[in-house]
């Protein structure tokens, strides 16, 4: 009986549940965290031209290259809050206004600004402060 109360309580609070926690973002691209920057972003090594995905749905906000450092880059506003940037791409993909899904081709790997390496830097924000995104990235 005690089993059947517990099972029906935590059924009960699921849905609320499922509200504190926080999304879980798909990879940009399947690669080894080359570095990680204070909590703020990560470098992602990647070949380069391989297809940089969003990590979840949401409104492309930025994709230009006017920041030296980060060359080409990507920024996607998501629900509740959150946006992602994906920079040092060698080709973008999509244009400023579009929503994109969870997936979606952004552009490519790439080497542009001060990268070191073929890849992609990908940084999380939540109501502008940043995030280590490792931990709100889904298994891969």
């Amino acid at each position: 009986m005690r089993r059947l109360v517990l099972a029906a309580a935590l059924l009960a609070a699921a849905p609320a549940f499922a509200k504190t926690m926080p999304p879980k973002f798909r990879w940009p691209v399947m690669g080894k965290v080359e570095k990680s920057h204070d909590g703020r972003g990560i470098d992602i090594a990647a070949p380069e031209g391989e297809a940089v995905h969003v990590g979840g749905d949401g409104d492309v906000i930025y994709a230009r290259d006017e920041i030296a450092s980060f060359g080409k880059m990507v920024v996607v506003k998501h629900p509740s809050g959150y946006v992602t940037t994906y920079a040092h791409l060698s080709e973008i993909a999509v244009k400023e206004g579009v929503s994109v899904k969870r997936g979606d081709i952004l552009g490519k790997a790439g080497h542009t600004g001060e990268a070191k390496a073929s890849g992609v830097y990908f940084e999380l924000r939540l109501n502008a402060q940043p995030l280590d995104p490792v931990g709100y990235l889904a298994p891969h």
